[in-house]
């Protein structure tokens, strides 16, 4: 049996000790009887420390059928969904949608106990939330204020940076004046020309608001919530009808525009395809409020 002091030369001195196997605790002298004990806990906690690192030094690339790559912290698939993390949130995708997914990481390998780590820190995931930038762009008279909520929510659940441009005129080019309708597919292109150096850059994805009533010439629907081809825009006018048993929450107009918003969003910045899922933010079937009303935020 030996005694370890805890400062020797003036220096913290740091040992495992064990205590007597027997029951109780020993004195002897005044002191707590103890016995040195061989380094192999400390190895032993070493090692799980190298493994456990090990574990978090994942990531992962996921191949998108449309031939946009998202690399990822963490990917897998469950109830027939591909779910990424990006940071803290969790966004899922049709199974459909996907190639394949690759590991970027080895396999990991655990140091022989005793040995110091050599695993390196983990790198930072990187991908389209890297490359891509998504730009929320007033048109005409549309208040800015208003895009500040939905700034803040795309920011905090897909961890993209978004910018508000300066407003952009509306030509009377588009303005359908026997409809007194906004042409979607004219307003993207004016959005477009007025962002001569953001609209050919394939990482950045615009996304025009406009307060007026709109329609798609080449859909020849009646109106339209919103429009998309390389970039998106849309329209408010008819996010505040109501109809008879209408979910109480999900009516608001914050809501609604929030669902067409992530919808361009997974489609421009994501490229993940519409969905046949009626419940999908992607669902490629609203015609109306009810429809737009039924569906989730999640994709």
């Amino acid at each position: 049996m030996t005694r370890k002091n805890a400062n020797q030369n003036g220096k913290a001195g740091f040992a495992f000790l064990r205590v007597n196997s027997r029951p109780g605790l020993r004195w002897i002298s005044g002191k707590l009887d103890v016995e040195m004990k061989r380094p192999n806990i400390y190895s032993f906690c070493v090692g799980v420390l190298a493994l456990l690192t090990a574990l978090n030094l994942h990531a992962d690339t996921i191949y998108l059928k449309s031939g946009r790559i998202i690399k990822t912290d963490k990917a897998w698939e469950e109830d027939g969904r591909i779910k990424y993390q990006m940071g803290d949130a969790v966004i899922s995708m049709p199974k459909s949608a996907v190639e394949r997914i690759e590991s970027d990481s080895p396999p990991p390998t655990v140091a022989p106990v005793g040995t110091p780590s050599t695993t390196p820190p983990p790198q930072e995931a990187t991908g389209p939330r890297g490359s891509r930038k998504v730009y929320f762009v007033p048109l005409a008279q549309f208040p800015a204020s208003d895009l500040e909520p939905l700034v803040a929510y795309c920011q905090d659940r897909f961890h993209i940076k978004v910018n508000v441009l300066p407003a952009v005129p509306i030509p009377t080019a588009a303005l359908d004046r026997d409809r007194r309708q906004l042409i979607a597919e004219e307003l993207t292109a004016a959005m477009q020309r007025a962002l001569p150096d953001l609209a050919p850059d394939p990482d950045a994805v615009l996304i025009g608001f406009t307060s007026a009533d709109m329609y798609s010439q080449s859909q020849g629907l009646p109106f339209a919530f919103g429009w998309r081809s390389d970039s998106a825009v849309v329209s408010t006018a008819r996010l505040n009808l109501h109809y008879p048993g209408e979910p109480a929450r999900g009516a608001r107009p914050e809501v609604r525009l929030r669902k067409i918003v992530v919808k361009d969003i997974g489609m421009l910045y994501y490229g993940l395809p519409q969905s046949d899922n009626p419940a999908s933010v992607l669902y490629s079937g609203i015609a109306g409020i009810e429809e737009l009303d039924k569906l989730t935020e999640s994709f």
